[in-house]
């Protein structure tokens, strides 16, 4: 009888502890800290999502908003797929705390074409669509692709050397010391292009390619720009493209 008595408080003490870990309020996630912010993500449509999340990643018999069960690389990735622009890092605190930290994905770019926004991985690989509203608030580096062909998500591709050019523009033009040029976006007239547009701030635009070498291009420019023989205020583009000439128009 003792055996039964002593065999009963065994199972009756698993259960309660089963309990109380794993669905009793003491080990709920019920405070959500977010830190960090990307322009057109809002805090509250974030506690929401990652609320759904943990009820739509839940393991049965577990829940899904419990300290123990919650698994924040599940709950990362699951968030990373809400948008394409932020990154999502999520840390646990004992007992009942999640933060979430947001960051701007880095290496990235925008391609417009059909006047439909995409992102563009570093790797060339266009990876997703993405909405107006965020498109419009992001800090990336657009390109507008003028053939207006066709994208799909997951296999189109851009030129690799195309794109190493344009990061190159976006980063180091400024460093140049160009009176008067400052980039606004680009465009290509298509994914395999061998030159890309700069187009300024003024509407005017910059062609150059990747096979001459930006550095090389830019010191031509700025070369002619010493001399006095352009007025930046009326022209619609200048070529780089062609060794030892600056040509615009």
């Amino acid at each position: 009888m003792r055996r039964k008595v002593f065999f009963a408080l065994i199972i009756l003490t698993a259960v309660y502890l089963f309990y109380l870990l794993f669905y009793s309020n003491f080990f709920k996630i019920n405070k959500i800290n977010v830190a960090g912010q990307i322009d057109g993500l809002k805090i509250e449509e974030i506690t929401v999502k990652i609320n759904q999340v943990m009820v739509d990643n839940r393991t049965w018999p577990f829940t899904g908003d419990n300290y123990f069960s919650l698994k924040t690389s599940r709950l990362e990735q699951a968030l990373n797929q809400t948008n394409a622009l932020a990154s999502f890092k999520a840390d646990k605190k004992f007992p009942r705390t999640l933060n979430i930290q947001i960051e701007e994905r880095l290496g990235r770019l925008l391609w417009v074409s059909s006047e439909q926004f995409y992102v563009l991985e570093a790797d060339g690989l266009i990876s997703g669509s993405l909405a107006l509203e965020l498109a419009a608030s992001s800090t990336l580096p657009v390109i507008y692709d003028l053939s207006n062909a066709p994208v799909a998500p997951g296999e189109t591709r851009v030129n690799n050397k195309q794109l190493t050019l344009i990061m190159e523009a976006w980063l180091n033009l400024k460093n140049y010391d160009l009176p008067q040029i400052e980039l606004d976006y680009f465009k290509v007239d298509s994914a395999q292009a061998n030159y890309a547009k700069i187009v300024t701030s003024k509407g005017f635009e910059i062609h150059v390619n990747y096979s001459t070498g930006f550095d090389a291009q830019i010191n031509k420019l700025k070369k002619s720009l010493a001399s006095g023989k352009i007025d930046l205020n009326n022209i619609h583009y200048i070529n780089l493209r062609i060794a030892n000439q600056v040509i615009y128009k």
